[in-house]
């Protein structure tokens, strides 16, 4: 989309050309102005410096060529001031910059004669660069009238081709809405230089504000990004070390193909052999040993699920405000884990079906197996919801 042009027109009597000059040159040692930033004037540029002063410049083409009666109210020096809004300038390299102002300065002159022109200057040094364009209002009868010179219909059509002649250089700007396509009550009135240049500043400064605003925002969902993948190494981690006692597991129960039998002895008591009974306390070991798994990785999921809760409205948060793809990246990553980690609570959970299929001689054995079935079902459940 277009940038709107900034076309403003002014004028200024006798006593504050001098004023305009100090001001346009940076002739002041200080500014009350706090827009002004002194260690970047020396980025400004002149394209007409005036021969004497601005004053004296203006006072010699009155004197030598004006042919009317000239009144200590009339106006010695019209202005224009020329700029865009600030996204305009930050979009263009310096060399473009100085471009769109030479190239303006180039209709103007052409629009109210070179000869009138006393000075005119960029600024750099303020919020967004801006040109102005200083002018004695001479026609070209040489008769000093500001009201013949800037006429309505003149600042009109000045307003319309401008934009389009900046246009035709390569420039993406447009004019603003015309007054004439306005109702009455919501034309603007009239600003002078200090209020255009007040509204001017107080909308850069808004928006320095959103696109400070912006980059916190980022900022949040950079740290959010940094925690997570902590998070997801430690969880790697885990994983890695349960992967791990799982496996041990699994191959314990392979060698368990059947539990041995025990048989009671003429006293009544339950006997077997050696071989037998190692066999026997090895399945109650990993029996022991799948109950310890299942209660620590029910806590390890605790932890993770209340994990992904908090982060879950930490996300909910940021993506009211700014929704970026990272976020639905995140939960579909945090949704991948929780599945994988499933997965693997129900290969242990077959593994403890089939534990349970064997024929336990001692209760003692088939509670630890039903307890740990309980545990992992438990956990399961848990980690669905």
């Amino acid at each position: 989309m277009a940038h709107k042009m900034v076309i403003h027109a002014g004028n200024y009597k006798k006593g504050s050309v001098g004023a305009l000059e100090h001001h346009n040159l940076r002739e002041n040692g200080t500014y009350s102005n706090k827009d002004i930033d002194v260690e970047r004037t020396k980025e400004n540029i002149v394209l007409k410096r005036p021969k004497n002063s601005q004053y004296q410049d203006a006072k010699e083409i009155i004197e030598k060529r004006a042919v009317n009666q000239v009144r200590s109210t009339s106006i010695w020096q019209s202005e224009f001031i020329i700029s865009s809004d600030q996204e305009f300038f930050k979009g263009l390299p310096r060399e473009e910059q100085n471009r769109f102002f030479q190239e303006s300065y180039n209709y103007l002159a052409k629009e109210f004669g070179e000869q009138n022109i006393t000075c005119s200057a960029v600024h750099y040094d303020e919020m967004t660069p801006h040109m102005h364009f200083d002018f004695v209002p001479m026609t070209k009868e040489n008769k000093l009238s500001r009201k013949e010179v800037m006429t309505r219909e003149r600042l009109t059509r000045i307003q319309d081709e401008l934009p389009r002649y900046l246009k035709e250089k390569g420039f993406d700007v447009e004019r603003g809405r015309k007054m004439t396509e306005l109702e009455p009550k919501d034309r603007p009135k009239h600003k002078d230089h200090k209020e255009w240049k007040k509204e001017l500043y107080e909308a850069d400064r808004a928006l320095e504000r959103r696109e400070k605003q912006q980059r916190n925002y980022q900022k949040k969902l950079d740290n959010q990004k940094e925690e997570q993948s902590a998070q997801k190494l430690e969880f790697d981690a885990e994983q890695k070390k349960f992967d791990k006692q799982a496996a041990k597991l699994e191959k314990t129960m392979k060698d368990l193909k059947e539990l041995p039998k025990a048989d009671k002895s003429f006293t009544g008591k339950m006997q077997m052999p050696e071989p037998d009974y190692q066999k026997l306390y090895a399945a109650a070991q990993y029996g022991l040993a799948a109950y310890h798994l299942m209660e620590e990785t029910k806590k390890k999921n605790k932890q993770l699920m209340d994990t992904c809760l908090e982060l879950k409205e930490k996300n909910k948060d940021l993506k009211r405000k700014v929704p970026t793809v990272k976020e639905k990246l995140y939960q579909s990553e945090q949704l991948a884990k929780a599945a994988r980690l499933e997965k693997e609570n129900m290969v242990m959970k077959g593994a403890l079906q089939e534990l349970k299929k064997m024929k336990l001689p001692e209760k003692g054995a088939r509670a630890v197996i039903n307890s740990t079935m309980e545990t992992l079902n438990k956990s399961v459940q848990d980690l669905t919801l």
